[in-house]
């Protein structure tokens, strides 16, 4: 961002990969856990911040959630 001059946006998937050998996501999709992350996506520039595929209404809640407690 700061390289750029230009705003940022964070929009990622749930966290998960898929493992196409077994057919299936595989790593965590917790929503407190992607909130967490959020705080360090806004952090590093991301003026806008939400979620992509298999993330859900929780997951944007606890982005909201810890940005607020976060006070960023």
């Amino acid at each position: 961002v700061a390289a750029c001059g230009l705003p940022a946006v964070a929009y990622p998937n749930s966290g998960e990969e898929w493992d196409a050998a077994r057919g299936r996501w595989t790593g965590t999709a917790d929503p407190g856990e992607f909130g967490r992350a959020a705080v360090g996506w806004y952090e590093a520039g991301a003026v806008l911040v939400g979620g992509c595929c298999r993330t859900g209404p929780e997951h944007v809640r606890s982005v909201r959630a810890h940005l607020d407690r976060a006070a960023v």
